[in-house]
């Protein structure tokens, strides 16, 4: 019994140390193969690590041309001598005021003036009313009475009374309806003329005003021309515009500048670009999770072996053992024959 018990303790302990001998193999590799997934993770810290720094310096880098453009506008803004923002919002205000003292409406009015008097000088002067006809036949009839002599005379000095006062009447009635035409037509050639002097004179103060802010407003906007004023706001305003662009796209990248660089890695990262792993992060992750199973699960097998190795023995004085119990075995069945022939042979 105590040999079949070593017997099965033996062949227990060959099967624990080969179990025990797969675990430490299974140990190896996975030691191996975690320090890969481990150096594939590595590789991934240091690929973020550059791509950060490299974020961070682009980033630097377009601050700083922002930067550069921004200040090289400004020094130009000042070389130039352009006015002050408020200066040129001032010059617009100015500007469309001064469209209004275009002196369009006085020039108009000019025109019309001049067109209207042109027009009343090219109409034919209105005639009077004309009393010829009445006095050709009364000065016939004065004449008839005075040279007819065969009317009696109180009849013919009647006559001569008679047709001599319509003649009269008829020429001084002519002569007065003539002036009166006259007078109506200088009267409104006069309305005519007031109203282009008038005409005239507002378009020349509109004028002057005009001149005088435009004077005004060159001091102010140094366009040379008036006619240049509208194109030199648009450039300058234009240009503060680009000014505020650039200026606000420069804050926005320092603000990023600033940010990726608190959160670039502050250790040593190499120059020499990484090569970034095929399997994702998160892949290698789960690979290592199972790996770690596996390595639990084969470390638990080898402390098991162990356990059970440690408690069944050493295998060479198990088998040591075993011999002795096997020769003292044998040594006790040949005294037993012994015994067993020695009786057969007295019976």
């Amino acid at each position: 019994a105590e040999i079949s018990a070593q017997e099965r303790a033996l062949d227990e302990l060959s099967q624990l140390t080969r179990s025990k001998r797969k675990a430490e193999e299974a140990l190896a590799s996975f030691d191996a193969e975690e320090a890969s997934l481990r150096e594939q993770l590595r590789a991934h810290d240091l690929c973020d690590a550059q791509d950060a720094r490299r974020a961070a310096a682009e980033a630097r880098q377009a601050w700083q041309s922002t930067e550069s453009k921004a200040e090289h506008l400004r020094r130009a803004l000042i070389e130039q001598n352009v006015p002050a923002r408020d200066a040129l919002e001032q010059g617009r205000a100015r500007l469309n005021a001064l469209s209004s003292l275009k002196a369009a409406d006085a020039q108009k009015r000019c025109d019309d003036a001049e067109a209207a008097l042109s027009d009343f000088d090219a109409k034919p002067v209105e005639r009077p009313r004309s009393l010829l006809p009445y006095i050709i036949v009364s000065a016939v009839l004065l004449l008839l009475f005075i040279f007819v002599s065969a009317l009696p005379s109180p009849v013919a000095l009647a006559g001569c009374i008679v047709s001599g006062a319509a003649l009269a009447a008829l020429l001084v009635l002519n002569w007065n309806n003539a002036r009166k035409v006259r007078a109506a037509h200088e009267e409104k050639r006069g309305v005519l003329e007031q109203a282009l002097r008038d005409a005239r004179s507002d378009a020349a103060a509109q004028q002057k005003l005009y001149d005088a802010a435009a004077r005004e407003l060159l001091v102010l906007i140094p366009a040379g021309d008036i006619s240049r004023v509208g194109a030199y706001l648009d450039a300058a305003l234009q240009k503060y515009a680009e000014l505020d662009a650039l200026t606000r796209e420069a804050r926005d990248l320092s603000l990023r500048c600033e940010l990726l660089s608190a959160r670039a890695p502050k250790g040593d990262v190499p120059d020499e670009p990484v090569v970034r792993p095929a399997r994702s992060r998160a892949e290698l992750q789960t690979a290592l999770d199972a790996l770690a199973r596996c390595r639990r699960e084969a470390q638990s097998t080898f402390d098991y072996t162990s356990g059970r190795c440690r408690a069944i023995g050493d295998a060479a004085e198990l088998e040591a053992a075993l011999t002795q119990k096997r020769d003292e075995l044998a040594q006790k069945q040949a005294e037993y024959d012994a015994i067993a022939l020695a009786m057969e042979s007295l019976q």
